[in-house]
């Protein structure tokens, strides 16, 4: 055993349900690792969204960074040249989710006709919530 810390071993608690038991420090270090990558798969997603009706000129992109930024949510919102707002955020499901429902309804002075989503995994990219120009 390194500097005479003596054999790993990990128990299950009731009070924390991630701990598992671990018959090696290297068990127990590939056993952290899956349950990092585990909880990323839970935790992290990937909302791309375009957003379509009267969406521009109408503080949509003001809208979406509020409600983007009090989620904790990570990604960016821009108009496009083709009058839609296109939205991109990473964070937990439920609440991507809620930014989605959000999109739907818009702030007073848009009229959002459609709202396409697709789904896909999380990568990492983001750092905060911001406005883009593309």
């Amino acid at each position: 055993s390194a500097r005479g810390l003596g054999p790993c071993s990990l128990t299950e608690s009731p009070a924390a349900p991630d701990v598992v038991k671990a018959a090696s420090p290297e068990e127990a270090v590939s056993l952290a690792f899956e349950l990092a990558e585990e909880r990323k798969a839970v935790s992290d997603d990937r909302m791309e969204a375009a957003v379509r009706g009267v969406v521009q000129g109408v503080g949509f992109r003001s809208f979406v960074l509020r409600e983007a930024g009090g989620l904790g949510l990570s990604g960016f919102v821009a108009n496009t040249r083709d009058g839609c707002v296109v939205v991109t955020a990473e964070g937990p499901r439920g609440r991507l989710e809620a930014l989605a429902a959000a999109l739907r309804e818009g702030p007073s002075g848009s009229r959002v006709s459609d709202v396409a989503l697709r789904w896909s995994d999380a990568t990492g990219e983001f750092h905060g919530f911001e406005v883009r120009f593309i």
